[in-house]
């Protein structure tokens, strides 16, 4: 008797190979260590001879995981139907697009690709963000900049010149940087760069084997308070020479936040709604590091 076998192959129309690049330098989880959390893939726009052009919504991809750990694309996207859970075919012609890769762990990536690519995987190279899970145990270097008033600041390019690592800011203001295991201790140049035209600031900070170094921006701190110790809202507090200014919050408490380098003493005054004011001069501020101001008592 005579068996007829019939065999069907599936042909993908994008592989991708996604490296979670501390792991691997670090020499993680063996040889090929895997990609942390949810991955999310987009296609956001295709690029053509007259320049790239944005699609007027993402497309996000339907991507599948192997065992030898690639994503796989079948052509079949999420839905912008309600009444469907996915789409395929015709949605995206042959060509040129611009895939964004974004995740729970690892700064968005943006990767030009061509559609259909059945054969030769896009290397895709990931860095941690800032809620990345490092071990105890590991070298981390973070920190936050933020703006005058506490609010992160976007777009801030924080790089190790002599390291060959960058980290661009969202609005957040978070930036992180890993290490490999055979770091040896030692100071490291960390170069702040805002997106405006303000001086780069240059600091140096010794990294420590195994630990995590937090990098502190210049800041000063103070409260405003009757007598008794109560707080006061809504007082504006000044940093002469400066044209930005903040104001106390429900509790009394303030906080000012140095984008540029500050001289070694400032001024600063609170002034009250009804135009009454006190000034504290001579206030240390000291780089990389949070000055307390005495308090400030109406």
């Amino acid at each position: 008797m005579n068996f007829a076998h019939e065999f069907r192959t599936i042909r993908s129309d994008l592989t991708l190979d996604l490296r979670d690049t501390f792991a691997y330098e670090s020499k993680l989880y063996g040889e090929i260590p895997p990609v942390l959390g949810t991955i999310r893939f987009k296609i956001i726009a295709e690029v053509t001879p007259n320049g790239t052009v944005a699609l007027p919504k993402p497309l996000e991809l339907i991507i599948m995981r192997n065992i030898s750990g690639y994503f796989i694309f079948y052509n079949r996207y999420h839905s912008t139907n309600k009444s469907q859970k996915w789409q395929s075919r015709g949605l995206l012609a042959p060509g040129n697009y611009i895939l964004l890769v974004e995740s729970d762990f690892y700064k968005p990536v943006e990767q030009q690709i061509r559609l259909p690519n059945p054969t030769q995987p896009y290397v895709i190279d990931l860095e941690p963000n800032a809620l990345y899970p490092f071990s105890r145990r590991s070298t981390v270097m973070r920190g936050i900049w933020r703006a005058y008033n506490g609010k992160g600041k976007e777009n801030v390019t924080v790089d190790l010149p002599n390291d060959g690592k960058t980290f661009i800011t969202d609005n957040t203001g978070e930036w992180i940087f890993g290490f490999s295991r055979e770091l040896t201790s030692r100071n490291v140049s960390l170069r702040i760069t805002p997106p405006e035209n303000a001086p780069v600031q240059v600091i140096t900070v010794p990294l420590i084997r195994g630990q995590s170094t937090v990098v502190l921006q210049t800041s000063l701190e103070g409260r405003v308070q009757t007598a008794d110790g109560t707080g006061i809202p809504n007082i504006e507090i000044v940093v002469l020479t400066l044209a930005d200014t903040v104001t106390t919050d429900d509790e009394g408490n303030w906080h000012f936040y140095f984008e540029q380098t500050p001289p070694n003493t400032v001024s600063v005054i609170a002034i009250k709604p009804d135009g009454s004011e006190q000034v504290q001069n001579n206030v240390p501020v000291q780089p990389n590091m949070i000055g307390t101001v005495p308090p400030f008592i109406f």
